[in-house]
């Protein structure tokens, strides 16, 4: 292995538990192992609100933010590269710069009922414990389903580290204790002397992502994000995305009592196990408990299907309180871009209070290999063009590279703001943006594609089979032009994207001409409200005669929440 000094050194910053640094110091070794003589990882140690409150019960810290927060500010500080948190401790909207880089890891997701061996009872009904037991946990959504299920039970507050809570166990304080399967594995305790029974997480539900580790980072940093996609685990991801997507539709926090487990099939679908509590419930309330368990495998329409289950069970209300809404304001939302355009506008539509749905209309699929890229992108010179067309040519070129493999001095063109805004996300700086934000206009606007004096070279990141206006126009002029198929488009399929379908929406958003046209094919109702990003998508609507057809001032998120918010 190749000295330090010649390595990249990426700092990792880290919560000081015991359970934290083991952690961060497994995603440390896989680091190192995956990307040999590239890099070393640097642990910073970082102290949190949960750590210095740790005297307080887990039902006052009712915000996910206290084992984060200070982590994450470090991040935007630049004084760390990565941290590592479990993600069922991260809020489901994370700071404005930061992102998720990798979920390289999940440990079983069960929880585990640890048990004196003195109050041991194997005939005891649903828990392996003897009547009128005292039962340790901080976790509101443990203690509801323990009472849900055995009335008689005390419940204790638990607080500590992982070895805290079983000494407190052991030294006989409570007859059981609740631990995740997660930290007990990861630390490698063996438990001896106690009675160890797992709790089956489709009956007794985990919290969402519960033994899912992630890795956070700068939205900015191209580098480290190639780095962290050699340990990311797209299995886990798919789990982890359809859990805390359960949990954003309900907005629960830490403390709330909310459960999902995204179970997989053999089929490769998604049974998701769902539960929700009364809000602000304690021992001795009333239960009040609501389960469901729906099977699909498009993450959000898998969440979005089960809170409709719960919704309508409860006529309309979640935790026992009415979910609001103002009659002149759509209460569902349809969003039908692809996943990360799609992500980012239902994340600032949710933010701003509308309930929303994510089905994209269109899936895009990687064309060339990363080999491909890394040879297209190690012959770019200082001086030469990309153009980008789109934002999702932008995050297949992008995304499988290190920017360290990119010029310096490569000049930038991009289609539109938002395909301008996902460059920028890498690093890259945008020198031209046409002003009129499709083929045409960028022809028109762009004087390479009309002066031919000084003979260029140009990449173009495109869909397969996708206009080549652009291309030809530069080509016409005597440009060195590589049209580069980076991904391909395709109608959404599935039993999840019909059972999305089938219900009526206040509000579609449409992102594409592509967009509309497979909705239309699918047999999808046109909403009350039918948002058009650009002319071009809004001409299709008009084609099929659409009703109520409204245009955003621009194809941002910010923008489709105001027209939203318009009356």
């Amino acid at each position: 292995m190749s000295p330090k000094k010649d390595r990249t050194k990426v700092r990792l910053g880290t919560r000081s538990s015991q359970l934290a640094l083991t952690q961060s110091k497994w995603v440390g070794a896989r680091l190192e192992e995956k990307n040999l003589d590239r890099l070393w990882v640097d642990y910073v140690m970082i102290s949190t609100k949960g750590d210095k409150l740790r005297h307080l019960s887990l039902t006052k810290l009712d915000d996910k933010g206290f084992f984060t927060k200070e982590i994450e500010q470090a991040l935007l500080d630049k004084r760390v590269d990565i941290a590592v948190h479990s993600f069922k401790d991260m809020p489901t909207e994370g700071p404005v710069g930061l992102e998720i880089g990798s979920l390289p890891w999940r440990e079983d997701p069960a929880d585990l009922l640890l048990i004196h061996p003195d109050s041991y009872d194997p005939e005891g009904e649903h828990f392996p414990i003897r009547r009128d037991a005292c039962v340790g946990t901080g976790s509101v959504r443990r203690q509801l389903q323990l009472i849900e299920r055995r009335p008689d039970l005390t419940i204790g507050d638990l607080r500590g580290n992982v070895n805290t809570r079983i000494s407190k166990l052991v030294e006989g304080r409570f007859d059981a204790i609740v631990l995740a399967a997660a930290g007990i594995a990861r630390l490698g305790l063996t438990l001896e002397g106690l009675r160890v029974h797992r709790l089956d997480p489709s009956e007794f539900i985990p919290a969402p992502a519960q033994g899912v580790v992630a890795v956070q980072m700068r939205e900015s940093d191209s580098e480290v994000r190639h780095y962290l996609e050699t340990i990311h685990d797209p299995e886990v991801s798919v789990a982890a995305e359809v859990e805390r997507n359960f949990l954003a539709l309900v907005e629960g926090g830490c403390n709330l009592p909310i459960g999902a487990w995204a179970e997989p099939l053999e089929s490769g679908e998604m049974c998701l196990h769902v539960m929700v509590g009364q809000k602000g419930w304690a021992p001795g309330d009333p239960i009040d408990v609501e389960r469901a368990t729906v099977v699909g495998s498009d993450p959000e329409a898998l969440a979005w299907t089960a809170l409709q289950l719960i919704r309508d069970r409860r006529g309309g209300e979640v935790w026992s309180a009415p979910v609001a809404a103002e009659a002149t304001r759509p209460e569902r939302v349809l969003v039908t871009a692809t996943d990360k355009v799609g992500q980012s506008q239902s994340k600032a539509i949710r933010a701003a209070g509308f309930g929303v749905v994510h089905v994209p209309m269109i899936e895009t699929h990687a064309t060339v290999t990363v080999e491909t890229l890394q040879e297209v992108a190690g012959k770019l010179h200082d001086g030469d063009w990309l153009v980008f067309t789109s934002s999702a040519g932008v995050r297949h070129f992008l995304e499988r590279i290190s920017g360290a493999m990119l010029p310096k001095e490569l000049r930038v063109a991009a289609i539109g703001k938002h395909t301008a805004e996902t460059a920028g996300s890498f690093g890259l700086t945008i020198d031209f943006i046409p002003t009129v934000a499709n083929s045409e206009g960028f022809v028109a606007a762009f004087s390479h594609c009309r002066d031919g004096a000084s003979r260029e070279r140009f990449i173009l990141p495109m869909a397969r089979g996708g206009r080549r206006l652009i291309a030809d126009a530069l080509k016409a002029q005597g440009h060195v032009v590589l049209d580069l198929p980076v991904y391909e488009s395709r109608p959404a399929s599935g039993d999840a994207v019909d059972a999305a379908l089938s219900v009526d929406y206040d509000c579609i958003v449409f992102s594409s001409p592509s967009a509309v046209s497979v909705f239309h094919d699918l047999g999808g109702s046109w909403g009350k409200r039918n948002l058009a990003i650009g002319a071009t998508t809004r001409r299709a609507l008009d084609d099929l005669n659409v009703q109520g057809v409204e245009v955003p001032t621009e194809p941002s998120a910010a923008a489709i929440v105001d027209l939203l918010q318009h009356v």
